[in-house]
């Protein structure tokens, strides 16, 4: 990590699950995985999946459109 710190793989893990949204965290958990690394690939996989089903994408009224999603997320993760 960035700050010099040694987290646990399971603790980053956990950490990056509960920041995804709930319909791609849940499809998350029921893959196997070992590293984050696997998680992230996971996710970023549902997520295409997810966005594919949608022919148009509407705003959802819960969600800020400056709140950043997948990549984005795993990124600030890394970095912190």
């Amino acid at each position: 990590m960035r700050a010099g710190l040694n987290e646990d793989n399971v603790l980053t893990i956990a950490r990056c699950i509960q920041v995804l949204s709930h319909s791609i965290a849940n499809k998350v958990e029921l893959q196997p995985y070992l590293l984050f690394i696997d998680v992230y690939y996971v996710a970023i996989k549902i997520e295409k999946q997810l966005k594919g089903r949608k022919p148009f994408p509407t705003p959802s009224p819960h969600r800020s459109q400056t709140t950043p999603k997948g990549k984005e997320i795993f990124m600030i993760l890394l970095r912190s």
